[in-house]
Order: structure tokens, then C-alpha cells, then sequence
């Protein structure tokens, strides 16, 4: 089987992302669509990075995500909560986003709130396995 990687141009800033983070990319899971293309090489098309997060991990880090996202020039999707975040691509149509999960238990504890607190001003989506993801 021929073996399938993220696609340009996406790829050198998914790694300049990863490197950025250093230590703190461990606690980073590649999840969705892109991992699996990386585990099964078929997947639905997608450009989007899904990042399940080790929560526990970052909130005890001194480096701050959102500071690393903001130096690598993402941008907060306006409507999603600083869930999700853009960066364009020079010379290309195409954009990177990123979304950050974490498990529900982590969530606030409003009924209602989606969303789990990772660090000041950066969280993630509350998931129950993968249908509420």
C-alpha cells in the first residue's frame, strides 16, 4: 500500500507548528480525518487539524499556547469560541486550521458550555467519544 502524508501546503506548517510547541507537543493528539489518512491512507477529503489535547498537561505548562499560535500568525476563528484557529497560506488558496478537543469530564461545569478551559484565553471542545467531536 502506498503509504499516504498530509498534503501540501499544508504539511511544513503543521511541522513548524509541532516544533514550535516543543515539550508541548506531546500533548497533542492528531485526531480526525488527518490521522486516519495518516493510519489508513483513505479517508474523506479534509484541511482541517483536529487536536486532541492533554489538558491536565498544559494547564500545569509554563509555555503558553496561545502565544505560540499568535506568533506563527493564527488567528482565533471568530466564531468559534477560541476553539479553532487560521493561518493563510502565502502563494496558496489554501489556509490551515486547527481545532483543539478535550474530554468532556474536563468541561465547565455549566450544562450547557461546550467548551473545556486549557489555559487563559485558549480552550477546547468538550467531546464524548467520537459523536459529539
Amino acid at each position: 500500500m502506498e503509504q499516504t502524508v498530509i498534503r501540501e501546503p499544508q504539511l511544513p506548517y503543521l511541522l513548524e507548528l509541532l516544533t514550535e510547541l516543543g515539550d508541548a507537543a506531546n500533548d497533542f493528539i492528531l485526531a480526525g480525518a488527518q490521522a486516519m489518512r495518516l493510519a489508513i491512507g483513505e479517508t474523506r477529503d479534509t484541511r482541517d487539524f483536529d487536536f486532541v489535547l492533554d489538558v491536565v498537561s498544559l494547564r500545569e505548562a509554563t509555555q503558553s499556547i496561545g502565544d505560540t499560535l499568535t506568533k506563527l500568525g493564527y488567528e482565533v476563528d471568530p466564531k468559534a469560541m477560541r476553539l479553532q484557529f487560521t493561518k493563510d497560506i502565502p502563494n496558496s488558496r489554501e489556509t490551515m486550521r486547527i481545532e483543539f478537543l478535550a474530554p468532556e469530564r474536563e468541561k465547565r461545569q455549566n450544562p450547557k458550555e461546550i467548551r473545556v478551559d486549557v489555559q487563559p484565553g485558549l480552550h477546547a471542545r468538550a467531546c464524548k467519544g467520537q459523536k459529539s467531536c
